[in-house]
């Protein structure tokens, strides 16, 4: 009698330990989107989702023109998704999948650093009008679309360098003590080193 007792039951309990296990072991879905730091959605993102526990291969998409992806029917479980694009560099999120229900994720990009302006190097030298090299000769570099000004000074043998000027046309002014000043102007080139001699009249 008892036996026939705990046979019914287990009938009767069956049903849901079958279900009980197929909800632990489902899947789910796992929607989201991708955005600038400042909000702006990002299409053509390419997404990876890599489940933690492993039993599943990564799954890849793309990003629609709203920026948003989805993957539908994936084993449910704790997943680390990996977004990529050109420019803005790799992102990372994680996400838990909870069996039969989709989970949402906005995954945001950081400030991307913003990258140096191009410049250039002026060189040359300072001399007397009498072939004399002039030593102390100030020089100042005065951008033509405005911004913050650049020097330089003569070594002994009156030759002067000047690196990271912004790419830009420049007033050049060069100056020295018993000695009438002189302005030229001069274009500098991205990566490229120009050449700009002044030779000075005595006052």
């Amino acid at each position: 009698m008892r036996r026939a007792a705990f046979a019914i039951g287990l009938l009767i309990l069956a049903p849901a330990l079958g279900a009980s296990f197929q909800e632990s072991s489902g899947s789910g879905s796992l929607t989201g989107v991708v955005v600038t730091p400042d909000g702006a959605v990002l299409p053509g993102v390419a997404i990876t989702a890599t489940r933690v526990s492993g039993g599943a291969p990564p799954q890849t998409t793309v990003t629609d023109v709203q920026g948003r992806f989805r993957f539908v029917s994936i084993p449910a479980g704790d997943y680390r998704l990996k977004a990529e694009l050109a420019g803005f560099g790799t992102q990372t999120a994680s996400a838990r999948v909870e069996p039969g229900q989709s989970a949402e994720v906005t995954i945001r990009f950081g400030p991307q650093p913003i990258a140096p302006p191009p410049t250039g190097t002026v060189e040359g030298h300072v001399q007397s009008e009498d072939g004399t090299a002039i030593d102390g000769a100030s020089l100042v570099f005065v951008p033509g679309r405005g911004g913050k000004q650049a020097t330089a000074d003569t070594n002994s043998s009156g030759s002067y360098t000047r690196d990271y000027l912004i790419v830009d046309t420049y007033d050049v002014t060069c100056s020295a003590s018993g000695h009438a000043a002189m302005t030229k102007s001069i274009r500098v080139a991205k990566d490229s080193t120009v050449r700009l001699d002044f030779k000075l009249k005595k006052q």
